[in-house]
């Protein structure tokens, strides 16, 4: 992910990736579970190369769970916002 991108999006100096010790104590998910489904009021940025896709696997919120849904529906269910941040 580029992250320069994303913090531009953000309108910030710079972002960096949340620690698990982060990821647990705001969205009470370990680091490979989190979902985007239920990010609550963070943004959730999707990279344009996903909606060429028929399906895509996202995190279920355990980790192993993964949840297959198509990137419209996930664009919908998240507000998601497409850009084309991946490096």
């Amino acid at each position: 992910m580029d992250l320069e991108k994303v913090a531009g999006l953000m309108s910030a100096k710079r972002v960096q990736m949340a620690s698990s010790e982060e990821l647990a104590r705001t969205l009470g998910y370990p680091a490979t579970g989190v979902s985007p489904i239920s990010a609550g009021s963070l943004r959730v940025f999707l990279d344009q190369g996903i909606m060429d896709f028929p399906t895509v696997l996202i995190g279920g919120g355990e980790v192993g769970v993964e949840i297959e849904i198509s990137p419209r529906a996930l664009q919908h269910m998240t507000s998601g916002e497409v850009e084309s941040i991946a490096v």
